[in-house]
């Protein structure tokens, strides 16, 4: 049997272009949701969570190309990748979800890059996610998410945090300065490990 390393990925933000969509069908622009999460963080959930039950979750594109590209060579250099996404949702949307990421992160006919995925409630913490996997593994954790990157530094995981235009004013607290790695892109992310 081979063992392969392990390495945790976040889905939207970092496989998914989750808030494009989201914000085309809100009709929202990025500036006016993120007020609404500090204004009025229960409408911002609700609005969240109605988006995520919706079919429009089983047609989400990849971040990018960069990130496909970045998946594989992971995968090719012998990394098992798992999903923790704080997302919500009901069973048939979850279901969605899977076959989404299936679509564009399918090694071939058999076999996903993805190998499984943890789903956590919508802005939920990702430590009881996180801790199945051990505290002060080491393993890779990717976000888009500063509060859940610095919940893996803390667990000892080590989160490398992809730049976002929502993430990029959030200063990380010099406790965890050392211990995230902000990223411009996925080719940072396959540079470290790969």
């Amino acid at each position: 049997m081979t063992y392969r390393k392990i390495a945790l990925v976040d889905v939207d933000g970092v496989l998914l272009n989750w808030i494009d969509a989201f914000l085309e069908k809100t009709n929202m622009s990025l500036e006016e949701f993120l007020q609404l999460e500090i204004d009025l963080p229960e409408i911002a959930v609700g609005m969240v969570n109605k988006f995520n039950c919706s079919a429009a979750v089983g047609f989400l594109k990849p971040w990018s190309d960069n990130c496909l590209w970045g998946v594989r060579q992971l995968f090719e250099s012998g990394y098992e990748l798992h999903a923790i996404t704080s997302f919500g949702g009901d069973i048939h949307s979850r279901e969605l979800r899977k076959q989404n990421i299936n679509r564009y992160y399918q090694w071939n006919a058999e076999v996903n890059m993805i190998s499984s995925i943890t789903f956590t409630d919508i802005g939920a913490s990702k430590e009881e996610a996180l801790l199945k996997y051990g505290r002060d593994s080491g393993i890779p954790f990717i976000e888009d998410h500063l509060r859940h990157a610095i919940t893996g530094a803390e667990l000892g995981f080590t989160p490398f945090l992809l730049n976002r235009s929502y993430n990029q004013n959030k200063n990380i607290n010099k406790d965890a300065e050392d211990k995230v790695f902000r990223c411009r892109n996925w080719s940072d992310i396959v540079q470290e490990l790969a």
